[in-house]
């Protein structure tokens, strides 16, 4: 039911747009995570929630935001002291999602 309804509420320009603003988070959280800067919880919260959008939408994340969020996910560089108070569920939930999509070959 929740599928239908985001579907419904996401035109297919939206959905593009999402993706184009996500994939420029996603590169800017994995320099950060590659040089070990700090990566703001609410960015990847953000990063969560427009894959999960993606996902909802049949457009599978691409590539990048799926490690991003797998290495948040993983190592969590964020500073423990300000965790987004949904990250960790959201991103378990993705990250069952995005193994399932890796395990099927769908790749962007």
């Amino acid at each position: 039911m929740r599928r239908a309804v985001i579907e419904a509420q996401v035109p297919r320009e939206k959905v593009v747009e999402i993706e184009r603003l996500a994939m420029a988070l996603a590169a800017r959280l994995r320099y950060a995570q590659m040089v070990s800067l700090p990566v703001p919880p609410e960015q990847v919260t953000a990063l969560a929630r427009a894959a999960q959008v993606l996902s909802e939408s049949r457009v599978p994340p691409p590539s990048l935001i799926r490690q991003v969020l797998q290495e948040a996910e993983k190592g969590d560089r964020t500073p423990p002291e300000e965790p987004a108070p949904d990250t960790p569920g959201l991103l378990a939930r993705l990250g069952r999602t995005l193994r399932r999509q890796s395990g099927s070959g769908e790749s962007h």
